[in-house]
């Protein structure tokens, strides 16, 4: 008799092959297939890139289901509740979108009771999210520890994000579990500095990753810097306000010359590579898989201290920076020329790093979580 496979319904706004919305999307890619021979896992999303450019058929996809249709949605969860036995994990990758997280528990809290819920906060319960339509957010809050806390678990990615949600909900089930990441076989070669030096932001354009900041900040080194922008314009605004900066540095600082080179769906360890710093001030990261592709490219990583890659900083071949310090130009400044003395004796401390998530990632088990 063939044994039943468990269920796993992911919920989240996007996912693979959409790649414009950042980490979360890459995270459950690597989730589901690690776990497709082990779970039947169906996945509740849009059709849509966070630039509404369509990037799958649905229909075409298998155990895909498009959640703009809610008459369609209801059926099928009113039919896998009511009619068969199987257990099934309801697994939420936001805890503030009303759409594919705050309306799917209140309907799953009426009409079930026996399957389990875990929600990924995906580091928006952090101060910095938090401070982002404050009261909207602290209402629900306390709707959640209300009405919706009961037998839900959260899964925290980093202990970072772990001991945030024990301050907001200290009562709570949480299962720390860190993202995985994805291998890549390359090994790339040791690159030596020159001027002038080349920088990469490699990032979704919007105000979270303070990429106006970031200009400011490289704008006051008195040394020769390229600046590449590569990301989707998630919010065009602020683009405008980036692209204005742009041409105010311009004004007074000749040897900085910033320019955007659109979006990267392939060959981004290749382009990464190309650079000599990669650079993301932004607000908070609750992991980043991007810095971590940095590392593997080889090109050293200039990131917010307001992320879980402390490692870089112990072992001098990345730096972290608050992207409010008045000295953060003078720190980078400091590192470059740290880095023009030193670069092999740090690329291997990057593969130091490399080497060590790697072992890291054979004790993550997905599957404990979900069973």
């Amino acid at each position: 008799m063939k044994k039943i496979k468990k269920h796993i319904y992911i919920f989240n706004q996007f996912f693979h092959p959409a790649y414009k919305a950042g980490g979360p999307v890459k995270s459950l890619k690597l989730i589901k297939e690690q776990l497709d021979n082990k779970f039947e896992i169906i996945v509740f999303t849009s059709s849509y890139d966070i630039d509404k450019r369509r990037v799958f058929n649905l229909k075409k996809n298998q155990n895909i289901n498009n959640f703009d249709n809610y008459i369609h949605l209801i059926l099928f969860l009113l039919n896998n509740f009511l009619f068969k036995k199987t257990h099934i994990t309801l697994y939420f990758n936001s805890f503030f979108n009303f759409k594919y997280t705050i309306l799917p528990i209140i309907f799953f809290k009426l009409f079930t009771k026996k399957n389990m819920i875990v929600i990924a906060p995906r580091g928006e319960l952090f101060n910095t999210e938090i401070k982002k339509k404050f009261f909207k957010k602290i209402f629900y809050i306390l709707y959640f520890k209300l009405f919706l806390k009961k037998k839900i678990i959260f899964h925290a990615t980093s202990l970072q994000e772990r001991n945030i949600i024990k301050k907001i909900f200290p009562k709570s089930t949480i299962k720390y579990l860190p993202n995985l990441v994805e291998k890549y076989k390359k090994n790339f070669k040791y690159k030596y500095l020159s001027k002038p030096f080349k920088f990469i932001f490699l990032s979704r354009i919007s105000p979270k990753k303070n990429l106006i900041k970031t200009l400011d900040i490289l704008s006051r080194i008195n040394l020769p810097i390229i600046f590449d922008i590569y990301g989707p314009i998630e919010d065009i605004n602020y683009w405008k306000k980036v692209k204005l900066k742009i041409e105010e540095i311009k004004s007074f600082n000749k040897s900085f010359i910033a320019s955007y080179k659109g979006t990267v769906k392939s060959n981004k360890y290749e382009i990464l590579n190309k650079y000599n710093f990669f650079i993301l001030l932004s607000d908070s990261e609750n992991f980043g898989h991007v810095i971590f592709e940095s590392i593997l490219s080889k090109c050293f990583p200039i990131v917010t201290k307001n992320s879980p890659w402390k490692i870089v900083n112990k072992l001098n071949c990345g730096l972290l920076v608050d992207p409010i310090d008045k000295k953060a130009s003078e720190k980078i400044i400091h590192f470059i020329n740290r880095t023009l003395k030193n670069s092999s004796i740090m690329q291997k401390k990057l593969e130091q790093i490399i080497k060590r998530i790697y072992v890291d990632q054979k004790k993550i088990n997905y599957e404990k979580l979900f069973s």
